[in-house]
């Protein structure tokens, strides 16, 4: 039996979206922030370990208040951006639009590493298990060192991501806490680069026997063998990436070790995703709810822990009050880091 499992049910979340989706239309957006707590708290209800639920704490006042903040300095950065491209333009300072420009993109960069730690701050302050709290201890200027790396992933047009991705994972992962309970990312960077070169020399490879097999196989064939082991390649490029990540967690505390385990197949996401497209296709979106579900409910199962935890003797550590304005942020331009 999986530690972790997720038991909710389409009826419940249809309805929840059905009623998100009028409110939201009604009040022109203005209740999406509620709309959006409603869900997380739903979700973790339904996410079980051991046989408990998670509790997710968060309110839509605090969302609400965490966008009010994220419009008003989307507003101002806009405002100044247009005076420079008036003035610029209008006054032909065209050198006040290329130094202006580049100011505002400093200014928006600037508050990323910000957004990032306030949103873990947030949904992790705000997440509990058993009455034991989830914290994240990491600081936006530890965050933006973290994120220059980025700079060696355009120098070396894009070979560098793999080790980024790790290097960022690794550590948003060292800090955070679960009462008293640590977590650690032992991969490599040099290990993810070497699954995702696998991957592409596989695609590589089964685009050459399509190639091929374009001069053996009938017309009506000769494509549909390719696609489909194409298809099968990303997948199981996918699952292998998404292992990687769960199977190179570990936990500890105290004397107590554990690691977790991921189990994600190929065949699995594939059945997965066409079963969820031919569900929100032949509904006409309305079964979406049903596809999360299904989704959740996959990715839970495939997720285990080893070891010798014993999360009964979990001890509580420091709570602090933490706003929504940084996960309201990455919410605001569609970025999900949790």
């Amino acid at each position: 039996m999986p530690l972790v499992e997720y038991k909710g049910n389409f009826s419940d979340l249809f309805k929840i979206y059905i009623v998100n989706v009028l409110l939201v239309l009604v009040t022109l957006g203005l209740y999406y922030p509620w709309a959006k707590v409603k869900l997380l708290r739903y979700h973790y209800g339904e996410t079980e370990m051991n046989g408990t639920p998670f509790v997710f704490h968060g309110t839509g006042k605090e969302v609400f208040k965490g966008f009010l903040v994220v419009i008003l300095v989307y507003g101002l950065l806009s405002g100044i951006e247009y005076l420079i491209q008036h003035y610029g333009v209008h006054g032909d300072h065209f050198m006040w639009i290329i130094w202006g420009n580049l100011i505002v993109l400093l200014l928006v960069l600037s508050f990323v590493p910000a957004a990032i730690v306030g949103s873990l701050k947030y949904r992790t302050s705000r997440s509990s298990w058993r009455g034991i709290h989830f914290s994240y201890h990491g600081s936006s200027k530890a965050m933006f060192k973290q994120l220059l790396s980025f700079l060696l992933v355009i120098v070396t047009f894009g070979i560098y991501y793999p080790w980024f991705i790790v290097k960022i994972f690794r550590h948003i992962i060292s800090h955070v806490r679960f009462g008293n309970l640590k977590a650690k990312f032992i991969g490599s960077g040099t290990e993810l680069f070497l699954t995702i070169l696998i991957g592409v020399g596989l695609l590589f490879v089964t685009a050459l026997m399509a190639g091929l097999l374009s001069f053996v196989l009938p017309p009506f064939i000769a494509p549909v063998l390719p696609a489909i082991a194409m298809f099968f390649v990303i997948f199981f490029l996918q699952a292998k990436i998404s292992n990687f990540f769960i199977d190179n967690m570990s936990l500890k505390k105290g004397e107590e070790r554990g690691k977790m385990k991921g189990s994600l197949t190929a065949t699995g996401l594939i059945k997965l995703m066409f079963v969820n497209g031919m569900i929100i296709l032949f509904t006409l979106g309305l079964g979406i709810p049903l596809a999360i579900i299904r989704t959740k409910r996959y990715y839970t199962s495939c997720l285990s822990i080893q070891g010798n935890i014993d999360f009964d003797s979990l001890a509580q550590g420091d709570i602090e009050e933490i706003s929504a304005t940084g996960d309201s942020f990455l919410d605001f331009f569609e970025i999900d880091i949790i």
